[in-house]
């Protein structure tokens, strides 16, 4: 691939990548079976999915245009669809100009599954996230700063994970029962993601301890901490956005192959693994290509930007030296 490629397909994928997070924040407003603001006896109620769900929950948009009295009014979202509510139309109903997806097994809108199921996807890879970058970087720190017992205690951390991987780990977890699944999805992943930072972020601080400005701030007096926080941890940055980009792209197909398999994630929200959970039942390519589609671009395009942030973050990396030529 030609570099002028290459920058349009990174480009694409970060744009891509911004409308499904424009997605996962903002469904409410692009696609509910409920209005966004509504009137109804004399009162003014702003998002009632979320403020007042007893008033709509479960009910087709048409059921509750059908409870408003003459005097009340409702404005609507773009969609009125959405992947938790059950269509009026039936299950396995072909694509319409009021499902532009069809609806899957049970009777729920595809489109409305596939975009609720990006709140899914990036939630879960959000929180996971966060449990990476908020224990793997110090740790990471801390280990390449000189803290032996922080060393040692990420060395057996490394060596545990190595010998219990994700999905077994999940596995377990699951079969315990001690927590809800959700939870344990998070807590799991984000325990492992976090090893794999922290033994990243370690050996950057090993390395770049060791370059002459590090040396010259040692020698002005400043202390191990502050050389560790202000001079070290600010140039691990590159490869650590590049390991959250892996993390997410990580997560999200986790997300998907665990709800596919029928381990669920205890939220009742829709999810692309609980559409893709449908091909047993014989369901047409409305209802699977969809959600897969959705699964594949999302880790493609984070994958492709983890490439790029890699490269960016280490431009003489990949250049060969070549020999001088003798005329």
């Amino acid at each position: 691939m030609t570099d002028t490629l290459r920058k349009a397909a990174v480009r694409a994928s970060a744009l891509m990548l911004g409308v499904f997070v424009l997605v996962a924040v903002f469904v409410d407003l692009l696609a509910s079976s409920a209005p966004l603001v509504m009137s109804h006896s004399s009162r003014i109620v702003v998002l009632p999915a979320l403020t007042e769900p007893s008033t709509v929950a479960g009910r087709t948009s048409s059921e509750i245009a059908a409870r408003l009295r003459n005097e009340d009014w409702a404005v609507w979202a773009p969609l009125r669809i959405d992947g938790r509510t059950l269509s009026s139309a039936g299950p396995l109903r072909a694509p319409s100009r009021r499902h532009l997806l069809g609806t899957d097994l049970y009777g729920h809108d595809v489109l409305g599954q596939c975009l609720y199921g990006a709140r899914t996807a990036l939630g879960f890879a959000a929180a996971v996230l966060v449990i990476a970058l908020g224990v793997g970087v110090p740790l990471g720190a801390f280990a390449g700063g000189g803290s032996r017992g922080v060393d040692f205690l990420l060395t057996r951390a490394i060596e545990l994970s190595g010998l219990l991987p994700t999905v077994i780990a999940l596995a377990l977890v699951q079969a315990a029962n001690l927590v809800p699944s959700a939870v344990g999805f998070v807590l799991v992943l984000g325990v492992h993601r976090a090893v794999r930072l922290a033994r990243i972020v370690r050996g950057e601080s090993l390395r770049l301890l060791s370059e002459p400005y590090v040396a010259a701030a040692r020698a002005l007096g400043a202390r191990p901490t502050r050389v560790l926080w202000r001079h070290v941890l600010p140039h691990t940055a590159g490869p650590v956005l590049v390991s959250a980009a892996f993390t997410v792209a990580a997560v999200v197909a986790l997300e998907a192959a665990y709800s596919f398999l029928g381990l669920g994630n205890a939220t009742g929200q829709p999810s692309w693994g609980t559409l893709l959970s449908q091909a047993g039942a014989g369901v047409g390519a409305t209802v699977l290509l969809p959600p897969a589609l959705c699964v594949l671009l999302t880790t493609a395009g984070l994958l492709l930007l983890a490439d790029a942030l890699d490269d960016a973050g280490a431009p003489r990396r990949r250049s060969v030296a070549r020999p001088a030529r003798h005329h």
